[in-house]
């Protein structure tokens, strides 16, 4: 009997102990969850905040994230909910068809539940035709990019439970018809991957991510390299994206939904490729390009594509108000706000508007209004 008690008092007081030491001692050294979430800060002790409960309860938050073993325990609670009961404890994701991870909000704007005015879009695509033809009698090119969405790309795997009664008035619906009645510069990647869906070599989206994968977002840079190239005029230096390696797990953002999951292991059951660039620059010049766009635009810029092939002009203007490379530099952010857009477009041979599904409806970020209101007279 005594030897039982012993036991029972050993295991509580591990149990207690183990979180304890690892939050003093900070071993072993826990890897901390993916995603976006704020960490409360330490609450101050009062009389006031103590007298009304909300140091209490402050307190309770605070030692509830920094207990030891935190994101060990998350990761175990994520990890039987999604195997046992497809439940996903991560914002905007959802679980379809054969594992499919999709952000809701790319469903939603692919069947239309959440559309833009009409009027709204056409503005900005008439203040885009007025810049894209002063532009091109300062001999620079203004094309337009509609990246794919992962739901329009595989709708068959969509989970139930979506309304797809308003998909005709879908702003991909609404920017394409207004791109062609105003004769803009542009491809369209959603048509484009559809095309090619059945006979592609290699996987254009990957299970567990949301953007284009990483050999998707390569064939869409040579493409839009070849349209730019088609469409300038100018003789940009030769490349060559064939060569590359498999790989059974994902890199390069390939999973960027299922990595926010924070679950304690994933099985990926597929392989994908990785190309890389070589360059011939004997020949040809490296056009100054500037790219305006959304996240999509990352899988292009961590492959070194345009480091590769572009000249060094070239910067992407993450969301119309982060330039990079140009933040990368000595840690510093390089806010759009603080330059002169007009100097900045003088620099620049191409300049290319980049949005996936989730913001053809905000196409340029403002920048079109801001670029408009410089050029016209």
């Amino acid at each position: 009997m005594k030897v039982k008690k012993f036991i029972s008092l050993f295991l509580w007081i591990s149990i207690i102990a183990i979180p304890m030491t690892q939050t003093i001692f900070h071993w072993p050294v826990i890897k901390q969850l993916n995603g976006a979430y704020v960490k409360p800060l330490k609450p101050a002790l009062s009389l006031h905040t103590w007298s009304n409960g909300s140091f209490q309860d402050s307190m309770n938050q605070y030692a509830e994230i920094y207990m030891g073993y935190h994101p060990t325990l998350v990761r175990i609670r994520n990890q039987l909910d999604y195997s046992f009961f497809d439940i996903i404890h991560a914002n905007d994701v959802v679980k379809g068809k054969h594992a499919q991870l999709f952000e809701k909000t790319y469903i939603e704007k692919y069947y239309g539940i959440d559309t833009t005015n009409q009027h709204a879009l056409f503005s900005i695509i008439e203040k885009l035709k007025f810049l894209q033809d002063t532009l091109a009698r300062e001999n620079k090119l203004v094309m337009v990019v509609v990246a794919p969405g992962k739901a329009h790309f595989m709708p068959e795997n969509i989970p139930k439970g979506f309304d797809s009664s308003n998909i005709r008035k879908s702003n991909y619906n609404l920017l394409i018809p207004l791109l062609n009645k105003n004769n803009i510069n542009y491809i369209d990647f959603n048509s484009y991957f559809l095309s090619i869906k059945k006979h592609s070599p290699y996987p254009l989206y990957a299970t567990g991510g949301t953007h284009w994968s990483v050999y998707g977002a390569m064939l869409a840079a040579d493409s839009m390299t070849r349209f730019l190239k088609m469409k300038s005029h100018l003789p940009v230096i030769s490349y060559d994206i064939s060569h590359g390696f498999w790989s059974k797990k994902p890199l390069q953002g390939d999973d960027d939904l299922v990595s926010i999951l924070n679950l304690s292991y994933h099985v990926n059951t597929e392989s994908l490729w990785y190309p890389w660039t070589i360059t011939d620059t004997t020949q040809g010049i490296k056009p100054d390009v500037l790219v305006i766009g959304d996240s999509y635009y990352w899988r292009i810029l961590g492959n070194y594509f345009p480091y590769e092939v572009y000249g060094p002009n070239f910067s992407y203007w993450y969301y119309g108000w982060q330039a990079w490379p140009e933040s990368s530099i000595n840690g510093r952010e390089a806010a759009v706000g603080h330059m002169n857009l007009k100097q900045e477009i003088e620099k620049r041979q191409v300049i290319l508007f980049l949005d996936g599904e989730a913001n053809y409806a905000d196409i340029g970020h403002d920048l079109i209004q801001k670029l408009y209101a410089l050029y016209h007279p």
